[in-house]
């Protein structure tokens, strides 16, 4: 096919570029070119622009091309993708029969449609696996709803909280990913088919027609813009780098808990590695990888939403097969995350013992005991942070634990700043109790049991939700499957 040129492609560039082009996408690109051929071929017979005869010769073809595979096709000896099966179509019917598919069309076109089908396939399984990481974290979050540990903020104990309720928080971030996932399914799923090179065509084409059979929302309406605009792969980027990155946050916690200064959890032996030389070690590979791989999205990411910066506003390669090619890897590699994650999450052995134990030797319950000088002795918020910094400074020069703490000396502290206070032991004990301080927050969004209930009764509910929506998405691409290569 070498049209205007007086040549073949130079064995450099061949191999270089056009090449790499096929190796990188081939195999997930042909059968969505097939379709993509197949709906063409029904609307041109539709609106009457080939014979029934021919188009139903040319299904035939193009399905027998789809059961055989890349392998058949002369890849080697096209420029692309499409070429091969145009080549190969021309050979099996002859160019009588198979000359006219190109109607109306151009490979700006085709590769703009093919690029956004595969696009919305990997952000479906990627949609579904973030669901059943959703669902595991919910698991989580119900099965150690009273396991108690330090709630942390700069890395310090801040206040007393449950491993349900952490995990109740990663289940938010988690939906809210998904529904980018979503919202960036709705950019990609519209069909820039009969756009042709950027101005449509004067064959009597019906976009819509081809727009159905192969599951899309709506057509780009536009034909400049089908051709030409590249912003729906920002927003695949942003979920999916904002996926990877708050899973990243997630794992950094988890590996300092793993270490033996924290002890509050243990990877188990199948995500872990030896060391070659100690033979204590026990190396948490699996979160190694998990936290890397967010900075490998990430850099992916930007070289997606950066490429087509400062490039002509057309149909050029900077914006259309260089684009997408850190793409594809970077969905790979999310994909890949949030699969590893799912696996090991449900698997982590929790030390209950020892997160409690942390708990009650920190002094995450000092903004409790302020809140109940406020609430009992009626001392305002500032006068009573004022006597509790005092108590904590003085009880951690006496190298006291959380625990230990003492009712005179918290009495004597608050003397000395003017207040009579009169707590008894027993009530400064139930007041640092670090259940007390935990169902003590019950209002929206709290630690309280009661609290963590309505959570997780509405983060199934949504789950279900999100999970619906999936489903319905997936039943119509399967229904195309099905259908696609009827006459």
């Amino acid at each position: 096919m070498a049209g205007r040129l007086g040549g073949e492609p130079s064995k450099v560039f061949r191999k270089i570029v056009l090449g790499h082009e096929l190796s990188e996408i081939g195999e997930a690109a042909l059968t969505p070119l097939l379709y993509v051929n197949v709906a063409h071929v029904k609307m041109l017979k539709k609106q009457g622009l080939i014979p029934k005869d021919t188009a139903n010769k040319l299904i035939s073809v193009l399905k027998q091309i789809d059961k055989q595979g890349l392998s058949e096709l002369k890849t080697d000896e096209a420029e692309d993708l499409y070429f091969a099966v145009e080549q190969k179509l021309i050979e099996l019917l002859g160019i009588k029969e198979a000359g006219n598919i190109h109607i109306g069309r151009s490979r700006n076109d085709i590769y703009s449609t093919i690029y956004r089908m595969i696009l919305r396939e990997r952000l479906l399984e990627i949609s579904n696996n973030v669901l059943k990481l959703s669902m595991e974290v919910l698991n989580v979050a119900e099965s150690q709803k009273d396991t108690v540990m330090p709630g942390y903020t700069h890395t310090q104990h801040a206040q007393p909280i449950t491993v349900g309720y952490y995990f109740l928080g990663v289940f938010e971030v988690l939906i809210r990913n998904h529904q980018r996932i979503k919202n960036a399914w709705e950019f990609v799923n519209k069909s820039p088919l009969g756009s042709a090179a950027l101005t449509t065509t004067s064959f009597k084409l019906d976009r819509c027609y081809t727009s159905d059979i192969l599951g899309f929302d709506s057509i780009v309406y536009n034909a400049y813009d089908a051709i030409s605009g590249r912003d729906y792969v920002n927003d695949v980027a942003l979920a999916i780098n904002t996926t990877v990155s708050d899973i990243s946050r997630v794992v950094s916690d988890l590996m300092n808990w793993n270490m033996f200064e924290f002890s509050f959890i243990e990877i188990p032996d199948e995500y872990a590695a030896i060391s070659s030389i100690m033979p204590q070690k026990k190396n948490p590979a699996a979160f190694e990888f998990l936290r890397s791989a967010a900075s490998w999205v990430l850099g992916d990411t930007i070289g997606v939403i950066s490429s087509p910066k400062g490039i002509s506003y057309s149909d050029i390669r900077d914006a259309t097969k260089y684009l997408y090619s850190p793409l594809w890897h970077a969905l790979e590699v999310t994909n890949n995350v949030v699969t590893l994650f799912t696996e090991i999450l449900p698997k982590i052995k929790w030390n209950n013992e020892r997160m409690l134990l942390a708990t009650n030797e920190g002094y995450s319950t000092m903004t409790d005991l302020a809140d109940y000088l406020v609430q009992k002795h009626k001392i305002t918020f500032r006068e009573s942070h004022h006597i509790i910094a005092s108590f904590v400074r003085t009880s951690l020069s006496q190298s006291k634990n959380a625990n230990e703490l003492s009712a005179k000396d918290l009495n004597l502290i608050a003397f000395q700043q003017g207040f009579t206070l009169d707590i008894k032991q027993n009530e400064l004990d139930e007041v640092l109790n670090p259940y007390t301080c935990i169902n003590r927050k019950n209002i929206a969004g709290g630690t309280s049991t009661e609290q963590i209930q309505i959570m997780l009764s509405s983060g199934y509910e949504q789950l279900n939700f999100e999970r619906k929506w999936h489903d319905e998405k997936l039943s119509k691409l399967k229904q195309i499957e099905d259908t696609i290569y009827t006459y």
